[in-house]
């Protein structure tokens, strides 16, 4: 287990990664205002609507999973492979998502396999915020030794269900698409963000199992 001060470094390199993700995606829409010339604004809205709306979406995915992951680290002082590997499986998939945001813009058809791969990514970035909780609570010594919230994995384990559910539809065009991803994408913040509240002993952490470690 390796203590609190190599976890600051992995999450400001994990910061670090979500932000350029999020300076990715606004980088095809800088590239076509590059070409505007004599055209008026509103043409150019117009004319790339559904590029502004995969952007708008992925943004507040990205920004959604990140706060996810923020309130869980909150709780946390150490780590271990698990978790480092954890979130390696999430920074792929979160690095990977303005791929599947530029196809949504740009793709007129295929749009079965355009729904697939974007919904995939929220798999696989749902999989990957599992694997953290999983061994935050796996291991509780990961864990702040305090008497507030502690990590579950009950919501995450709903996401990924969800996830995994939105991925089998091949009959969902990107328009039903881009409301399918947005609604869960939504709610990821409370989902990875550890769930209700379960109740602990003073001076102790608990895991799954009422797993207890005391000082």
């Amino acid at each position: 287990m390796q203590r609190e001060t190599g976890f600051r470094r992995l999450v400001s390199f994990s910061d670090a990664v979500v932000a350029i993700a999020i300076m990715l995606l606004i980088l095809p829409l800088v590239d076509s205002a590059s070409s505007i010339g004599n055209k008026a604004l509103s043409t150019f809205f117009s004319d790339n609507q559904t590029k502004l709306l995969a952007f708008a979406l992925s943004f507040a995915v990205i920004g959604s999973f990140w706060w996810g992951q923020h309130q869980v680290f909150e709780r946390v002082r150490a780590y271990n492979s698990v978790l480092v590997w954890g979130m390696f499986l999430w920074l792929l998939s979160i690095v990977f998502l303005p791929f599947p945001t530029e196809l949504i813009g740009t793709v007129t058809k295929g749009t079965v396999a355009v729904h697939a791969i974007y919904i995939g990514t929220m798999l696989v970035a749902a999989i990957g915020a599992l694997v953290q909780q999983w061994a935050i609570v796996r291991w509780p010594e990961l864990q702040e030794k305090a008497d507030d919230d502690v990590v579950t994995i009950d919501s995450a384990l709903i996401l990924v269900a969800l996830m995994g559910r939105a991925c089998r539809d091949d009959r969902v065009p990107v328009g039903r698409a881009l409301a399918a991803a947005g609604a869960p994408a939504l709610e990821t913040a409370r989902a990875v963000g550890g769930g209700e509240a379960e109740e602990r002993p003073a001076g102790g952490v608990v895991g799954r199992g009422d797993r207890e470690v005391m000082p």
